[in-house]
């Protein structure tokens, strides 16, 4: 993982690297495991929703200020949970943890549930209707809600481990193919952190 500058010049078959002007290579993402494996899942979910060749200068700004995130803050998960959920915003869906996405109704169950096909939390009365939904516990929806508003990574987050679980699942709905590199770092959460 290294972030760069390119000018490309495209030639009657192929496009060629005519100048690079690299930004970083994020070597705290590369000397720590746990740090370099929630990386690659970040990249994974930007490679997942951003169009192939077509230029996202407000993106890339976006994924490098993450990634560089990921690389200094003290709770990497932490840093994790905030770059997915606003990446999430940047993939043009994002999630109501707030109010129901279907009624408006604010979160009232201590085990609500959530439907990525819902556009995240679901009132219990129409939860039937979605067979993707979910349960989870109203902490991690208020964790949710409360990270959106949140300019920069918070210091902590409680229920991380839950909270990455959850965003597994809507980030599986709206990239709609495997994430290797995603379900490995979920491996990661059995151990403390």
């Amino acid at each position: 993982m290294s972030a760069s500058i390119l000018q490309i010049a495209r030639g009657k078959r192929m496009a060629y690297v005519t100048q690079s002007q690299p930004i970083s290579s994020f070597p705290g993402l590369r000397s720590d495991f746990e740090r370099l494996s929630w990386g690659l899942a970040l990249c994974e979910l930007v490679v997942g929703i951003l169009p192939h060749e077509h230029p996202a200068a407000e993106e890339f700004s976006f994924v490098v200020r993450a990634l560089h995130d990921l690389e200094t803050h003290e709770r990497p998960r932490v840093a994790f949970v905030w770059a997915t959920t606003h990446l999430l915003d940047v993939a043009g869906f994002s999630p109501s943890f707030d109010a129901c996405a279907v009624t408006g109704a604010e979160v009232q169950e201590a085990r609500p549930f959530v439907s990525p096909h819902a556009g995240g939390y679901v009132v219990a009365g129409e939860a039937m209707r979605f067979t993707d939904r979910l349960q989870t516990t109203a902490e991690v929806i208020y964790g949710l809600a409360a990270i959106e508003g949140c300019e920069s990574p918070p210091p902590k987050l409680k229920y991380t481990t839950e909270t990455i679980r959850l965003l597994f699942q809507f980030w599986r709905a709206v990239v709609d193919r495997p994430l290797p590199a995603f379900e490995a770092a979920l491996g990661l959460l059995l151990e403390p952190g």
